[in-house]
C-alpha cells in the first residue's frame, strides 16, 4: 500500500521511481519465521545487494540525463 502512494505521488510530479519489497507472508503470531530474523537475515542482506547492483546504473542514467 506505501509503494502505491509513492507511486502515485511520483507520477503526478513526473518523478521516476523504484520500490523494493520483499515479502513475509505473515507478521502475526501464526508466522513460522520470526519477524526482525527475517529481517536481519533475509530483508536486509537481499535489500542492501539490490541497490548496491542498481546504483552504479543509476549514477550512469543521472550522468545521461544532465
Amino acid at each position: 500500500m506505501e509503494g502505491a502512494a509513492v507511486a502515485q505521488v511520483c507520477h503526478d510530479y513526473d518523478k521516476p521511481f523504484l520500490i523494493i519489497r520483499t515479502i513475509s507472508y505473515k507478521a502475526d503470531h501464526t508466522a513460522s519465521v520470526d519477524f526482525h530474523k527475517f529481517i536481519k537475515v533475509i530483508s536486509n542482506p537481499f535489500s542492501n545487494g539490490i541497490v548496491q547492483k542498481l546504483l552504479p546504473e543509476l549514477i550512469k542514467v543521472m550522468k545521461l540525463l544532465k
